[in-house]
């Protein structure tokens, strides 16, 4: 197997970590790739990302009108950029190579939710979106056949009858007091779409496109279209066109996250047992924040024993209870429903943290430990560290000063940990020269990262240690200054950052680091 499909094969296992969910479906295919110069890793690398690229369409074929997928396709790299976040388990069918071509059959399970959403961010829409019903009015000065804008409408799942002409009078009324009397008049739906002229010197110059709704009594979207100039009196063939432009212009932007917001419906969720703010916290997090279901939500009461949210949503009540369910298998928390009906939900919660298997911590104190590491990855080093990393050194208000000349000990115990250390400048100011030795003691999954900053946290550069194998990383950063800037500082962290519900184990690293002027 070669290096750069290792490569591959252990991004697809990390991003496991990341992106793990129980459904998952999946697919096989086929990708060929001519090999140029005889170059058999770039072609292998080519065939990879062609697999993974026919992996995403594939399963986006079933969520996706035709139109919609050939947009995807046409601008896959812009829209999917990272193809393997989604992509869940993969395997090797069958790897041919000839002197002309590499072809690959791959099995792969793609994580369909997480796929979803990124569409659904994208603003697509997708064939599982449900349709909105909606009042389409006109005014009598605009009359033209509408069966291109229905249909338009509903490649949007919007959902509208033959539209109503209003006359200019009723048009012409004070705002409250139109909306009042058109809901009152069409009452069959929430939301109302009104198509009227902007007219000036007896002219339309423009269309305004205007949507409201019934729940708060008021325009909730406005959007004017400028057109040329046609007499208000004369259905000429330029009106027609304006308009069939104007319909060829009506995007997810302007109309359909509006039909979805001004759809939502109110629930309130009545919880017991989060009973102290880090509670609270971690059950907006995984329940209300993380659900595609729940549009919004905010703390509508909170008592001791029990904490009330008001929710604006999209589903009913029991899709938003299959949620929970399913939600509940991935988060800290067991869920018991006491009541629920089509307005409120009541739910008892009980918090069970997780343990997380990991390696016991290999102290720089053991003489042995250390001795071997000398002896193997560190034979720079000829002195065991006689300082330590102390707690608070997290944020750029909280920080240790690092002696200069003296090996230092420390500990990143989580991917949200930052060990950040002020490093002191030389007293002799002809010594511009900052030399930093790294090593990670042991093996970690986390990926080491360290970042240089001057004065007030101005960033200066990236540092990624070189992997020997799965840890034990090492660098030697090197680098001259030709005016000393008052402060430096070096932040030592993992560069993937907080990952949810992550277990397993070697999930912290400890390391030396050394610094000298020259």
């Amino acid at each position: 197997m070669s290096f750069i499909l290792r490569i591959f094969l252990l991004a697809i296992c990390f991003t496991l970590v990341v992106e793990c969910n129980v459904f998952a479906k999946g697919y096989t295919v086929s990708s060929s790739t001519q090999v140029r110069k005889k170059d058999y890793d770039w072609a292998k690398e080519q065939a990879l990302e062609k697999v993974q690229t026919k992996l995403i369409l594939k399963a986006a074929q079933n969520m996706l009108s035709q139109e919609n997928l050939a947009k995807l396709q046409k601008n896959f790299p812009t829209y999917i950029r990272v193809p393997q976040r989604y992509i869940q388990s993969f395997s090797i069918l069958s790897e041919e190579i000839t002197k002309s071509n590499i072809n690959l059959s791959v099995y792969s399970e793609v994580n369909i939710p997480a796929l979803a959403a990124k569409l659904k961010n994208l603003g697509f829409i997708l064939k599982s979106d449900p349709f909105f019903s909606v009042t389409f009015l006109v005014s009598k000065q605009l009359e033209f056949n509408a069966t291109d804008f229905l249909a338009q409408l509903k490649k949007m799942h919007i959902v509208a009858q033959k539209p109503s002409f209003l006359n200019p009078e009723f048009l012409s009324q004070p705002k409250q007091k139109f909306i009042s009397s058109v809901f009152q008049t069409f009452s069959q739906n929430n939301t109302i779409y009104l198509l009227s002229p902007v007219i000036k010197n007896n002219q339309i110059v423009s269309l305004r496109f205007t949507i409201y709704t019934k729940i708060h009594s008021k325009i909730i979207a406005s959007w004017k279209y400028p057109i040329t100039p046609v007499d208000v009196n004369q259905k000429t063939p330029e009106l027609t066109a304006s308009i069939a432009k104007f319909l060829q212009s009506l995007d997810y932007s302007y109309l359909h996250t509006q039909a979805y917001q001004s759809n939502a419906t109110d629930l309130f969720l009545s919880v017991t047992g989060l009973d102290s703010p880090f509670l609270r916290a971690k059950f907006e997090r995984y329940f209300l924040k993380s659900n595609p279901l729940i549009k919004k939500y905010s703390l509508n009461q909170l008592a001791p024993k029990k904490t009330t949210y008001l929710l604006s949503s999209l589903s009913s009540t029991p899709k938003i209870l299959n949620s929970f369910y399913h939600l509940q298998t991935h988060a800290h928390f067991a869920l018991a429903f006491n009541k629920s009906n089509a307005s409120y939900i009541e739910v008892k919660t009980e918090y069970k943290a997780r343990t997380h298997r990991a390696t016991p911590v290999q102290g720089w104190q053991n003489p042995s430990i250390f001795t071997k590491l000398s002896q193997s990855t560190l034979a720079s080093i000829t002195a065991t560290p006689t300082k330590q990393e102390s707690e608070p050194n997290n944020s750029p208000f909280s920080y240790n000063a690092l002696p200069a000349s003296t090996w230092v000990w420390g500990n990143v115990r989580s991917r949200s940990d930052n060990d950040i250390y002020q490093i002191k400048l030389p007293q002799n100011k002809s010594k511009q020269r900052l030399i930093i030795h790294f090593q990670v003691l042991g093996q970690t999954h986390f990926s080491p990262v360290l970042y240089l900053y001057q004065n007030d946290f101005q960033w200066l550069q990236t540092y990624k240690p070189i992997k020997i194998h799965i840890g034990n990383a090492k660098t030697t950063i090197k680098r001259t200054f030709t005016t000393l800037p008052q402060s430096i500082y070096i932040r030592i962290t993992d560069y993937i950052g907080y990952i949810p519900q992550e277990i397993g184990g070697f999930l912290s690293f400890q390391y030396i680091i050394y610094y000298t002027w020259t």
